[in-house]
């Protein structure tokens, strides 16, 4: 019904080199795994019942569908987990986000009855919990998502030079289809610039306005003042949800000097009827951005992992490319990964930035 993990091209030089040890692990699947000064958290969520890792279901308006939840701990030791509902969200050029604890929820998480609680996960023992998913009466068709999300409840203390408190998290997609027609549907907003790592990055708000998920195809295109193509580029966007707002990015090679662009956007999925194209956007960059950006104090990292099956990931690996990630912010100097938990709307991934392909993208199949 659904594809899709996070995941953006748009990202800091210094972090490719994480992103290179995060993609070995890309279409296989792991228990959530931080290593730190304490006992590794190792936890899974796994949907009970179902034929793949995430739930999948068809309710009418009216109607309430009952789910099981399979918490596991894989770690050494006893473990104080938290479990929630979380919103979903589109992020940059597709795919799937979930909202931190402390976000506001609303929209279909409001359908599942699942109270947010604090429990201990033995070693080796799965949890079950059962939950509810309503549809409200008069509910349109259309193609709905939220999630339900595992996480170790206190952070581990990090150690050694870049010492990152971490926050692992497990969300699980809940996909529910209304049944009836379907319809596709997006809009284009304003254009956008910033710098990193000394390149330009050009972005444009794009919206979602139909009831069913889309994985268009952008195309952008970049003029300078007197109409002289600067840049074009296609993006394959992964998973552009249903009644949501993200933005199509690129990265160019280098930065654009000051002065007045115009950008150009074409977005088609010709499978799921969803069109729209727009042309000279205004874009103005009114002066040079230091190359030297000033690095925020590191605070907490939180780390998803989409989908997780025990066993099928050496801990080690994880550990590797949890290394990369640590290696490349102190090259950087950057907090671009580190995440503060009040900022609820982007949670950042280790390992589901290198999943996005391999796991919901390549389970959460068309059903209709």
């Amino acid at each position: 019904m659904f594809t899709g993990l996070p995941g953006s091209p748009a990202r800091f030089g210094a972090l490719l080199a994480a992103a290179a040890l995060a993609s070995a692990l890309a279409g296989v699947a792991a228990p959530a795994v931080a290593q730190g000064a304490a006992q590794p958290v190792q936890l899974s969520a796994k949907p009970v019942d179902q034929p793949g890792p995430y739930f999948d279901l068809t309710v009418n308006p009216g109607e309430t569908s009952e789910l099981t939840i399979a918490l596991g701990n894989h770690g050494a030791a006893a473990i104080a987990a938290r479990t929630y509902a979380a919103d979903v969200y589109t992020i940059i050029n597709g795919g799937f986000g979930a909202g931190l604890r402390d976000a506001t929820t609303g929209g279909t998480t409001a359908w599942l009855d699942y109270p947010t609680e604090v429990l201990t996960l033995q070693s080796g023992l799965a949890t079950l919990r059962t939950f509810s998913v309503s549809v409200p009466d008069g509910t349109p068709a259309g193609e709905y998502v939220t999630s339900v999300v595992l996480e170790n409840d206190a952070p581990i203390k990090g150690s050694g030079g870049v010492a990152l408190d971490q926050v692992v998290r497990q969300a699980v997609a809940v996909a529910v289809r209304v049944p009836g027609p379907l319809r596709g549907g997006l809009s284009i907003g304003v254009a956008s610039h910033k710098v990193a790592a000394e390149r330009s990055v050009v972005a444009v708000e794009v919206s979602n306005t139909g009831d069913r998920r889309l994985t268009p195809s952008a195309t952008i295109v970049l003029h300078d003042e007197s109409g002289t193509r600067v840049s074009e580029a296609t993006v394959a966007m992964d998973s552009f949800y249903a009644r949501t707002t993200t933005k199509v990015e690129i990265t160019l090679e280098t930065a654009l000097q000051p002065g007045r662009y115009t950008v150009d956007l074409t977005l088609h999925d010709d499978e799921r009827d969803g069109h729209a194209a727009t042309t000279g956007l205004a874009l103005t960059i009114a002066a040079p951005v230091a190359a030297a950006v000033s690095a925020p104090p590191l605070g907490r990292q939180v780390v998803d992992v989409l989908r997780a099956e025990p066993a099928q990931v050496p801990a080690r690996a994880v550990a590797l490319a949890a290394l990369g990630v640590a290696l490349a912010l102190a090259l950087a100097g950057t907090g671009a990964i580190t995440t503060r938990r009040r900022r609820a709307h982007r949670p950042m991934a280790l390992v589901t930035a290198a999943a996005r392909r391999g796991h919901l993208g390549r389970h959460l199949a068309e059903t209709r």
